[in-house]
């Protein structure tokens, strides 16, 4: 890929979009492939990164205007997962850069005409909630929803916290599914589900035979408990135990310096399994080598939010057998598209693996569905006019002449000038 060269951007294009994507600018995981995506089908956005990296620069190299903000670097630290009462203390230390970033972001809409602003994590929305406090009525602002909110945890505390935000922050909630979108209706926002769709690289087709040999099973997600592939080991043994001639390929990261990480390979000793099982870590690649497995696995322990690696596998035409849970229930149609098995339950997965090692029949049949399923229901022409429509619908919310008379009338604080990045070929 070339490299983008800066510039900056001083004057209004004649042509300029409506419809801002919040990007981190460096997510190379789920949330950030779901913004090039979007980058890569909606004509005309532009996206507002918080950070510079791969994510930015892919997006770039499309033709889609990219704004770098100068304050988003900090943003990098802030992670929810790390405990609710430490994203707290985030929260309420990171307030001054919540308001230095509306403020850039509003210079940015202001130059670029830009009226609707969509936001896809965490830092994104307190960010829009400021602008929105800032600048009432100028904006209409969209939380892109990519999680499940566990609204018992902690007795139900940082629901209701996630709750009151939203209504601060929030017009809209686009939820990736009905699952996603239960847990943020206390909220009283209105909400949006438009399910995502396959990736521009899962595309490749699947050969009509795989190699001869062991039986070759994939999983794949970020080394984190709730990933379940501690679960995949334990099925594995069982599998091996009974027979059947299997490997198992994971792939996701990080591996360096993670705690999960290093259970799972002792697990693999303690089980007898290490000759079978290999750790990959994050491939960008991924894609084109799925085709080449047989069997793939998503084990999530918790609601999987949507489960866009399952859809991949559908798309491409590798079965999947799948934690029964969260949006998964929406993708796979159990015994018809893949199999579905209890959250954590290793047994049942292993019979399942098992049904399917000794059924090839089977494991074609569940394949040929999940792809018919995948085209019709899941393609990137449907995402795009789900997603298209429903900016129409937001932007029509929009008191034109009020917004434009905000859109005048800069704060004093709003930046000028925005680096901007341009793709070089």
């Amino acid at each position: 890929m070339s490299e983008p060269r800066f510039t900056v951007e001083t004057e209004l294009p004649a042509a300029a979009s409506r419809v801002g994507l919040l990007i981190q600018g460096d997510d190379n995981y789920g949330v950030g492939q779901v913004a090039r995506l979007i980058a890569r089908l909606i004509p005309g956005i532009e996206c507002i990164a918080f950070n510079p990296g791969s994510e930015s620069d892919e997006i770039a190299a499309l033709g889609v205007p990219v704004h770098v903000l100068e304050s988003g670097s900090p943003f990098q630290t802030f992670s929810p997962s790390r405990g609710f009462f430490a994203a707290i203390r985030q929260v309420l230390q990171k307030r001054p850069l919540w308001e230095k970033c509306a403020d850039e972001i509003h210079g940015i809409c202001q130059r670029r005409g830009l009226r609707v602003l969509h936001g896809n994590v965490f830092a994104h929305y307190f960010s829009l909630g400021a602008l929105r406090r800032k600048y009432p009525g100028c904006y209409r602002t969209i939380w892109h929803i990519h999680n499940n909110l566990n609204v018992v945890r902690h007795f139900g505390i940082p629901a209701r916290f996630n709750w009151r935000q939203a209504r601060r922050g929030a017009d809209w909630l686009l939820c990736v599914s009905r699952a996603s979108a239960a847990g943020w209706a206390p909220s009283g926002v209105a909400t949006e589900v438009v399910h995502n769709c396959v990736s521009p690289q899962a595309r490749v087709s699947r050969p009509a035979s795989v190699a001869s040999g062991p039986l070759r099973v994939v999983a794949s997600g970020r080394m984190e408990w709730n990933k379940g592939l501690h679960v995949a080991l334990e099925a594995l043994a069982r599998v091996l135990a009974a027979g059947v001639d299997m490997t198992l390929d994971v792939f996701g990261g990080p591996l360096e310096g993670n705690e999960y990480f290093a259970q799972l390979q002792a697990m693999t000793v303690e089980l007898g399994i290490t000759k079978a099982v290999q750790f990959h870590g994050f491939q960008s690649d991924f894609i084109k080598r799925l085709p080449s497995y047989d069997i793939a696995l998503q084990c999530r322990i918790d609601p999987e939010p949507f489960g866009l690696y399952v859809l991949e596998c559908m798309n491409i035409g590798v079965p999947v057998i799948a934690s029964a849970n969260g949006g998964i229930l929406e993708l796979l149609r159990a015994d018809v598209d893949g199999l579905l098995y209890p959250p954590g339950d290793a047994a049942a997965l292993a019979n399942g693996l098992i049904e399917l090692a000794r059924n090839p029949a089977r494991r074609q049949q569940l394949a040929e569905n999940a792809r018919v399923r995948a085209h019709e229901e899941f393609s990137q022409s449907i995402f795009a006019r789900r997603l298209t429509q429903f900016y129409s619908r937001v932007g029509a919310t929009l008191p034109a002449e009020d917004a434009l008379k905000c859109l005048a009338s800069a704060s004093g604080s709003a930046p000028q000038k925005s680096i901007c990045y341009e793709s070089a070929i």
